[in-house]
């Protein structure tokens, strides 16, 4: 015994014995597997990345702590010195190779992360650009300063300002412009090398106009031959100024009282020049005879008890109108050779008087015109220089602006392209000039702007719907989103417009209330145009999901945001009959006002569409006073009385498929179509037009033994013909055959008479406007079969033809 007492054993040493270390090359497993390794349960033979991972063609990564680690971290010995090396700086450097190889990924998809094709990927690329150095080719790297030389120059437009108010604008990019850009070189480079010589250019001429296309003095004179007597010019002029330039800006007042003044005192000194002017002053006169009634002691803008006396008004300041309009556009010709701002003026003004008269033909055609003389003079531009007077800044804004409002306008409800695109124009809005106002009167500045910026929104609605109308089924949701979005900017914007005086002060006292009331229309059409291309599509969802069941239920997200543009448009529409209602008791409906016609239009067009689906009182009453209170502007205006006839007709067809609808109620007796009904249906065909005995095919009577389709539970709506009927194609040149598909495809609809067959054949393509998105469908026709998606597209085509 040494004295000595040996320690006991240690109890982990004995409960858990060292494995014995084996060299590398003898080893089985790696040292450390991969998470892809580990995550299959797959052995690990080492390497990075390993073989498995390469052979895979996978992600090799290690963030697991490995034996080691684990046993570092049960032990109080060196845990500090053990966790150093492999925690942070591993899962860090890991982490970044994953987001890199991903990034990698994304670029160049094809690639294998081993390294030996990331080695020979990088070798290729290093050779390709040695390659393109020792070639003489472009260098792939570039220097600041070689990226400043691949920049094109600056390009600036230019106005200059010319005599008899006409500027000379050349856009970007011009022929003209890159005609200074070498003429500047030229004098650069002559003063450089020799800056001794003269520095006088060679003079050219900058400005031609086809002055020899003139007519010459003589047909100005001849055209002030029509003008009235001063004090009838006079007050047509105050007229124009109190009733048609409402919102607008067409002349300066001062201006055109002094034109007026030349013309009456001394017209031997107008020339070819001034023909823009004359022109300007007669149409002038000619739209001041189409509100001329506004003044009239006696309410002759009230509707007349005797239908009668209705149908035979005639205005007789109307052949006075267009004597004006004929003296006036004789001097077209030279109105465009000279294509000075009065011309744009002059042509702007011939739109306006006929807006009532051809909105969609002439009223577009000269709107276009003068605004391209517009683009022709850089009035759509901002204008920096100094040749023109602030006054004159201030009426070419106006001037244009007011062109492009109503081209705008009227090409946007109309269908039709327009001529400028909101990216080309830069120029300023119109600011508050008192020196365009009459001493004593109220500016309408803030009116002006929140028209042309409504305007602008109507553009972009329109352009929302055309992509939709173009998008994909899958696309449509965002589409809405983003309709939705533009209602409620439009809805918030208009709140935040000032209440007292101005935009909407609706007081019948305030000093511009018409001009207000005008306004209002304006942003509730905006709202109906916003809405209306959903009204048949929402009623063909209403059709569909009475078809299916009544427990069948549409996907909540289409179906919910067209409901909410829907209500919003009948919303409008219903509003847009109040305001005209407000106008007729107190300022006065205007035969002539296209804000105040369109509007009313749109509305009972709206009214009329909600009333197939449903009839409820409110709408009845707005429908009735509507049509009175349009009937009203159409007075003695071609074509707003054939708008209106259109209106009409639609709306005795509801009337009478709703009262026929209530003759063919379950339990009504005497469903049996006599020879004597089929008299009278006849009758009512007769009296909206004449029709053809050969045309219309002889139908058997109208039978109780069909079977009975279910009833809508809301109240009537159109249907299709019945499958029953027998219908020649040769009606209406419309190719829906008699099919029983055709009539099962709306079994939910109330059965349509056979009078109405004929009746809806003879209509003209009214409706047209309410299918702007073909494409769109209601989410519960999705869910069914083909025939019944190509009846519904017949359904829609027969009411269109």
């Amino acid at each position: 015994m040494d004295g000595t007492t040996p320690l006991p054993p240690t109890p982990g040493l004995t409960q858990q014995q060292k494995r014995p270390r084996v060299s590398e090359e003898n080893r089985k497993r790696a040292v450390r597997a991969c998470d892809g390794c580990r995550r299959v349960k797959e052995k690990c033979e080492g390497g990075v990345p390993c073989r498995r991972c390469l052979r895979y063609r996978r992600q090799c990564v290690f963030t697991h702590p490995d034996h080691a680690e684990k046993i570092a971290r049960s032990s109080s010995i060196s845990a500090l010195e053990r966790t150093a090396g492999l925690s942070r700086n591993n899962l860090a450097e890991s982490e970044r190779i994953r987001y890199m190889e991903r990034i990698l990924r994304h670029y160049v998809p094809d690639i294998s992360f081993d390294i030996q094709s990331l080695r020979k990927t990088a070798e290729e690329l290093k050779n390709k650009h040695r390659g393109s150095d020792s070639d003489g080719g472009p260098s792939i790297r570039l220097d600041n300063e070689d990226f400043e030389d691949l920049a094109i120059d600056d390009e600036d437009f230019t106005i200059k300002a010319l005599p008899d108010n006409t500027t000379q604008y050349s856009g970007e990019f011009s022929y003209l412009n890159f005609s200074m850009k070498i003429r500047k070189k030229i004098d650069e480079w002559m003063n450089t090398t020799t800056p001794e010589a003269s520095t006088e250019s060679e003079p050219f001429e900058e400005r031609w106009r086809a002055t020899q296309l003139q007519s010459g003095s003589s047909l100005v004179s001849a055209s002030i031959t029509c003008l009235p007597p001063r004090y009838v010019a006079d007050f047509l002029v105050q007229i124009f100024f109190k009733y048609a330039q409402t919102n607008n800006f067409y002349v300066e007042e001062d201006w055109l009282r002094e034109k007026v003044n030349v013309c009456y005192t001394n017209p031997s000194s107008l020339s070819c020049n001034d023909a823009g002017s004359v022109c300007a002053i007669l149409m002038v006169l000619a739209v001041g005879t189409q509100f001329a009634h506004m003044e009239s002691a006696t309410p002759v803008n009230r509707l007349s008890v005797d239908p009668s006396v209705l149908e035979d008004h005639h205005f007789s300041e109307d052949e006075v109108g267009l004597t004006f309009y004929q003296f006036a556009s004789k001097l077209l010709p030279d109105i465009i050779a000279t294509a000075s701002i009065r011309s744009v003026q002059a042509c702007l003004l011939i739109g306006t008087y006929l807006l009532p008269l051809d909105t969609s033909g002439l009223c577009y055609t000269y709107f276009g015109l003068a605004l391209k003389m517009a683009i022709q003079n850089g009035m759509h531009r901002k204008y920096l220089g100094e040749g023109l007077s602030p006054r004159m800044k201030e009426v070419r804004n106006r001037v244009f602006w007011t062109a492009y409002t109503i081209e705008k306008r009227v090409s946007i409800l109309h269908g039709r392209p327009v001529s400028l695109s909101d990216g080309d124009v830069d120029a300023a809005f119109p600011v508050d000039f008192p020196g365009l106002r009459p001493p004593g009167e109220i500016s309408n500045h803030t009116n002006m702007v929140t028209l042309i910026k409504l305007t602008l929104k109507l553009g972009e609605v329109s352009n929302e719907i055309s992509v939709l109308r173009k998008s994909r089924k899958d696309q449509q949701q965002d589409c809405l989103e983003r309709l939705l979005n533009l209602r409620k900017s439009l809805v918030d914007w208009w709140g935040s417009l000032p209440e007292e005086t101005d935009c909407r002060d609706l007081n019948p006292s305030g000093p511009l209330f018409r001009s207000n009331v005008h306004l209002k229309l304006d942003y509730c059409l905006t709202r109906v145009f916003l809405g209306r291309p959903f009204l048949f599509s929402s009623m063909k969802a209403i059709s569909m999901t009475t078809f299916l069941s009544p427990t069948f239920k549409t996907p909540s997200g289409l179906s919910k945001n067209r409901s909410t543009l829907v209500t919003d448009c009948v919303e409008a529409a219903l509003e847009i009959v109040d305001l005209c209602r407000l106008l007729r008791d107190e300022a006065g409906l205007a035969r002539a006002s296209f804000t105040e016609f369109s509007s009313c239009r749109a509305a009972l067009l709206v009214i009329l569409a909600q009333s197939l689906t449903k009839r409820t009182e409110r709408l009845r009453e707005a429908l009735e006073k509507g049509m009175g209170l349009i009937k009203i502007m159409s007075m003695g205006v071609g074509s707003a009385r054939s708008a209106v006839s259109v209106i009409e007709a639609l709306e005795r067809a509801i009337r009478r498929l709703e009262e026929w609808s209530e003759t063919q109620a379950p339990g009504n007796p005497g469903s049996m179509e006599s020879a004597y009904d089929r008299f009278k249906n006849w009758e009512m065909l007769w009296k909206t037009g004449p029709i053809s005995p050969e045309t219309i095919p002889f139908q058997e009577p109208f039978s109780s033994g069909r079977p009975e389709m279910p009833r809508v539970p809301v109240t009537p709506m159109t249907g299709t013909s019945n499958g029953h009927d027998q219908m020649d194609t040769e009606i209406a040149s419309t190719d829906i055959t008699a099919s029983s598909d055709f009539s099962a495809s709306h079994a939910g609809l109330t059965h349509m008479p056979p009078f109405f067959d004929h009746f809806v054949s003879n209509l003209p393509q009214e409706l047209g406007e309410f299918t702007a998105i073909p494409c769109f469908e209601p989410d519960a026709q999705q869910g069914l079969g083909g025939d019944i998606k190509n009846s519904d597209t017949r359904w829609m085509h027969f009411m269109n033809d």
